[in-house]
């Protein structure tokens, strides 16, 4: 408008002119938008009080500064070089964002430009309001439109979204996702004895409880009443649900206090998978619906969850069962530790050991390793069993200064998921310090794929304990992606080569000199190599050469605490 008045002034009469500045000083001046007037070299040459106002700018510190000062990262219309945005054009408007003295600022701004007789800008005049308020008003209504009033997490609305393109994300991808229905226990009884203020109380505890328990990428809604439901996409397997209904009951456990008096939040999850259990919202609600009424008639625990599709509760139970027997085991001293040698190749004397972990459980007898290490991984009890090791070989060293047992180093082996515990290395540490154990005396026996692992906790841990005088020694090395250069970078102080490649090379040369080239290199890297699986004495002799230390039934099977005890003894007379 301004710039088409402008335009048109040297057409009018000198009454007219004057008449159409008057209007234009007086919107210039009484207008409550931002008024900006540059010239053919793109600086400030005016700007009014709704200028300031808005930015906060003094007219003396933008007055013929580049209009370039007004622009952001963010900023639609380019101000240093308008053509950009103008392309030639006498006119831009549009939505964007103004360089203020203290913030940033949405604006919608109109822009019109006068040209010379060569089509260059002449002057420029730019018309700014300030949108704040109506993009909070929007903010507000899209508020209310996808989100619960009272504990501000996504409505139906907005799950179904987020669930459609997880379904669009978990179909390409040829991943799980989980739709969880959570229905807490009792919640009318608390609306009804203790109040409205109670109840709401309990939805917002509810909801940070969810939000403690699951990760960034899942969703938390409300669909209302006591009812959430928790979208969990991209799971590599199905049962990894589990792992997160585990969560919330952990954080349920812990109670909440409402005008002192403590309450426990409980509830029953049903928990239908994507694609097995549907593909829509509907259908996937349906069944989590399904499922739900099956944990609630559980009477175990207060806290319960099912899986709509009954293989998937069948597994999940038997993982329960599991984990509780562990529990079990734990508390009523049913695991055990034995000992194989570990022996030098050249002087045939016992350097160390390694722990080997044993379950004799009261009424299904010696339960193997590989029955029960997965579970206690995946569920975290995997750390406990670890403390239990440690704490028992303390013991155990203890018990040998006391009986006089010659000075020896034991190696552990600890799970992979262990070191992903970002202080993993002080607890063991402190264990090692509070019975007065040397560290020295301890290795710790880790996967080759760890230190494949692009991994800081891994990584950092394992340095930490080197750095305590702890030593590390890799096991099972040439079974997946083994590489010595790798250890240039990691460092371990020890190698384990597999019983498989010690099993075959009687029988193939390449083997045999497969073995003799790693352990050249690995001396090379002041690394020490040691045979595991050593039972006959052709294979000793071949590893006579280049390894250091060999382990097996050439030597000894595990052994019991007091056999091996008496092995030591025996071996040393």
């Amino acid at each position: 408008m301004i710039c088409r008045i402008l335009g048109k002034i040297k057409k009018q009469s000198p009454n007219t002119v004057q008449q159409i500045n008057q209007v234009k000083l007086s919107y210039f001046d009484y207008t409550p938008d931002a008024v900006v007037i540059c010239d053919a070299e793109n600086r400030i040459i005016s700007v009014n009080p709704g200028f300031t106002q808005l930015t906060d700018f003094s007219p003396a510190a933008v007055l013929y500064q580049p209009a370039s000062l007004l622009m952001t990262e963010k900023s639609d219309f380019d101000w240093q070089n308008p053509e950009h945005s103008l392309q030639k054009r006498y006119f831009w408007q549009g939505q964007t964002e103004l360089h203020g003295q203290n913030s940033s600022i949405p604006v919608w701004q109109s822009t019109a430009v006068l040209r010379d007789k060569s089509g260059h800008i002449s002057q420029m005049i730019s018309v700014i309001r300030d949108i704040r308020s109506q993009q909070a008003l929007l903010a507000n209504i899209k508020l209310q439109a996808n989100y619960d009033p009272l504990t501000q997490i996504p409505n139906r609305i907005l799950l179904a979204d987020r669930l459609k393109s997880a379904l669009k994300l978990a179909h390409r991808n040829q991943s799980c996702l989980a739709l969880m229905l959570l229905d807490l226990n009792k919640f009318k009884w608390i609306n009804d004895h203790l109040g409205h203020a109670a109840g709401d109380f309990v939805l917002k505890e509810t909801t940070r409880k969810l939000k403690l328990a699951t990760r960034e990428s899942d969703t938390i809604a409300r669909l209302g009443g006591d009812e959430f439901v928790i979208l969990a996409p991209e799971l590599e397997k199905a049962s990894d649900a589990e792992r997160i209904a585990q969560k919330i009951f952990t954080e349920f456990s812990k109670p909440v206090l409402f005008e002192n008096q403590q309450i426990f939040i409980s509830g029953s999850i049903g928990i239908a998978v994507y694609p097995d259990n549907g593909d829509s919202l509907d259908e996937l609600l349906k069944n989590a619906d399904k499922a739900m009424y099956q944990a609630k008639k559980q009477t175990h625990s207060p806290n319960n969850f099912y899986f709509f599709t009954p293989e998937l509760q069948q597994e999940t139970l038997h993982r329960q069962t599991i984990i509780n027997r562990i529990h079990k085991a734990l508390r009523n001293n049913e695991f055990r530790l034995e000992y194989q040698p570990v022996i030098d190749i050249h002087s045939h004397k016992v350097v160390f050991a390694e722990a080997l972990l044993r379950w004799q459980d009261p009424q299904h007898g010696n339960i193997p390793l590989e029955q029960f290490l997965s579970i206690a991984e995946e569920s975290g009890i995997i750390k406990e069993i670890g403390t239990w090791v440690i704490t028992t070989i303390t013991e155990h060293f203890q018990r040998w200064s006391q009986i006089n047992l010659p000075r020896l180093s034991i190696s552990l082996n600890q799970s992979v998921h262990q070191y992903n515990t970002s202080n993993c290395h002080q607890e063991w540490i402190t264990i090692l310090n509070d019975k007065q154990i040397s560290t020295d005396r301890i290795i710790f026996e880790v996967n080759e794929s760890l230190f494949l692992e692009e991994n800081k906790h891994y990584h950092a841990n394992i340095l930490a304990l080197q750095e305590a005088g702890i030593k590390i020694a890799l096991d099972k090395f040439g079974t997946g992606y083994s590489s010595l250069t790798c250890l240039k970078k990691r460092p371990a102080d020890y190698i384990k080569i597999d019983r498989s490649f010690i099993h075959k090379m009687t029988q193939d040369n390449a083997d045999t000199a497969m073995i003799n080239g790693i352990s050249i290199l690995a001396n090379s890297l002041k690394i020490r190599v040691i045979a595991t699986g050593v039972e006959r004495e052709q294979q000793l002799k071949l590893l006579v050469e280049n390894c250091d230390y060999a382990q097996g039934y050439y030597f000894s099977k595990p052994l019991s605490l007091e056999q091996f005890e008496s092995y030591i003894f025996a071996s040393n007379m």
